[in-house]
């Protein structure tokens, strides 16, 4: 997941990216598993919670988007009109890197067949899937297994530019809880892990939150709003991500306003695309190794700062000039 400039960010949302991309390495990082085994070999019952926590971090990232896109279109004075326009701005910004991270790892895979002196088979069906971010509708997996939230995004981009302009509209209190409950039933009825609808609830608590921060939506409105897709998330996934959730936004109240780590919360869509190609690579040769639980949590850290240091690289090579390029070419009003 991705946003334009800090500016239209909240400090909180801007830590929040970190923490959970961290978390969403480790997540990859403590699985890691190639030809040789296993970088940890039947980790415990609460090691297993932990993955489980880790995981339920990813969804931040649909939260802030549910945040962050809609409030780039009410500055924008976003109509639909504009939408061919936002599409095209929207798509150019994440697809030079992802198109990156793609064609990055296909060069990794046949590295990696050479090394072991294996047959490299490039399969033209899987790669067009991949770059059309439709592997999951195919029979084909993703290079990277990140790109399915990819995936959603896209299809929330274009679900939010056909319908902002009608929500816009939206003015009562009582239209906003019906609002949320159609919401809330959308994400309970359609459950299919490939489309938008059963990440809505997330999604939307974050056009929510956005609502309130425009006075739009008082704060008890908010708040029973919030608990509703908490509910729902708690069914439509585990209660354990719900849970998580909530701290999220409980830390939102608090009205955090200091960035803590300024220049990599702009980096973290590149750390996010290519943790595993930097870090997991380190894994690949060094998880064979360590056995000892220090020397565990050792690779650990040296994984996720070797993705840090590969997150600068990456942003300056492709999302930036993806930004400025976007930038340059597609301007909304």
């Amino acid at each position: 997941m991705n946003s334009d400039s800090r500016h239209r960010m909240v400090p909180f949302f801007e830590n929040s990216k970190v923490f959970s991309a961290i978390c969403l390495s480790l997540f990859h990082f403590l699985q890691h598993t190639d030809h040789s085994g296993n970088l940890i070999d039947n980790p415990s019952d609460w090691l297993k919670v932990i993955i489980q926590l880790l995981f339920a971090t990813v969804f931040i990232f649909f939260i802030i988007s549910g945040y962050v896109i809609p409030s780039h279109l009410k500055k924008s004075s976003y109509r639909i009109k504009d939408l061919g326009l936002f599409l095209s701005k929207r798509f150019i910004r994440i697809y030079i890197p992802f198109l990156a991270c793609v064609v990055g790892y296909l060069a990794l895979d046949f590295f990696f067949k050479w090394y072991n002196h294996l047959p490299f088979v490039f399969e033209i069906k899987r790669f067009l899937a991949n770059i059309t971010l439709t592997a999951t509708f195919t029979d084909f997996t993703f290079y990277n297994p990140i790109f399915w939230t990819l995936a959603i995004e896209v299809q929330f981009y274009i679900f939010i530019a056909l319908v902002y302009p009608l929500l816009a509209r939206i003015q009562s209190q009582f239209s906003f809880i019906v609002l949320a409950i159609l919401v809330a039933a959308s994400g309970y009825f359609l459950r299919e892990h490939r489309f938008l609808f059963e990440y809505l609830p997330m999604i939307f608590s974050g056009y929510f939150l956005f609502l309130h921060t425009e006075k739009k939506i008082e704060f008890n409105v908010t708040v029973f709003i919030i608990l509703l897709q908490l509910v729902v998330i708690a069914f439509i996934f585990t209660w354990l991500i719900s849970i998580v959730l909530g701290v999220f936004f409980l830390l939102y109240f608090m009205n955090f306003k200091k960035i803590l780590f300024p220049s990599f919360a702009i980096r973290t869509y590149s750390f996010y695309l290519f943790h595993g190609l930097f870090g997991g690579t380190f894994l690949y040769f060094t998880a064979r190794h360590v056995e000892s639980t220090i020397s565990i949590v050792l690779a650990l850290i040296l994984a996720v700062l070797i993705s840090i240091a590969g997150s600068w690289l990456t942003f300056y090579l492709f999302e930036k000039p993806a930004l400025q390029l976007s930038k340059r070419i597609f301007k909304l009003k």
